[in-house]
């Protein structure tokens, strides 16, 4: 996401939301990716999503996830979050934006890394993968 690629530390002002528009679950679609900074030991995303489901959503047991990933696919870093009404921003009825931290390893180069957005859930004490997806453009870090 060539939006998604600054090489300066942290950005001063928030970006526009990338469009996306993947339906991971009949409930949940990513509408957008909103990258609000990148810097050596952190790069933080907001996903926007949305909620089809009734007028008052409960927000199922999902949790959201976003990947940083070599060129292999290979998940290199990560966050989680849990998607209950308490841990994301509402933003009216059907919609809400999580907002996730992945903290860089150290040991990673410098250089440019893919970006892999999903669900999972549990199940009788399994995950259960809903849905991911590969964002089309990398993110590139100092």
């Amino acid at each position: 996401m060539e939006r998604l690629n600054p090489d300066e530390s942290a950005r001063d002002e928030a970006a526009e939301p990338i469009p996306v528009y993947q339906r991971l679950t009949d409930e949940f679609s990513l509408n957008a990716v909103e990258q609000e900074s990148a810097g050596r030991d952190k790069l933080v995303v907001s996903l926007h999503w949305d909620y089809a489901a009734g007028p008052q959503p409960t927000l199922p047991s999902y949790t959201a996830y976003i990947h940083l990933a070599n060129q292999q696919s290979e998940r290199l870093a990560g966050s989680d979050v849990l998607l209950g009404l308490q841990s994301v921003e509402a933003v009216d009825v059907h919609s809400f934006i999580s907002r996730h931290e992945i903290a860089i390893p150290a040991s990673l180069a410098a250089g440019r890394y893919g970006l892999v957005v999903g669900l999972y859930r549990w199940e009788n004490g399994q995950i259960v993968n809903t849905g991911s997806v590969a964002l089309p453009d990398s993110v590139s870090l100092p």
